[in-house]
């Protein structure tokens, strides 16, 4: 996975279920497991949920990153939408 501001990190796929669930493990130590699944709300909304879990060397910047991420899903999603 590439981040424009830290780079690359190495992951290993964990579990694939189509339009549901995606999870890996990051290949760094300490390692850690990112779970990412997607809840139908209605037909134009979808909750995403981030948990991750494990030896994390700094849970509150983990999950400023992660907030961070999801803000930016949620601008591509309605840029998406605006020209579809």
């Amino acid at each position: 996975m590439r981040w424009d501001e830290h780079g690359t990190f190495e992951a290993l796929v964990d579990s694939v279920f189509h339009a549901r669930l995606f999870s890996f493990r990051w290949k760094l130590e300490p390692s850690s497991l990112v779970k990412i699944t997607f809840e139908p709300v209605d037909k134009s909304k979808t909750r995403v949920r981030i948990e991750e879990s494990g030896d994390i060397e700094n849970p509150e910047q983990s999950a400023l990153a992660w907030r961070n991420g999801l803000s930016l899903l949620v601008k591509l999603a309605e840029t998406l939408e605006n020209e579809g």
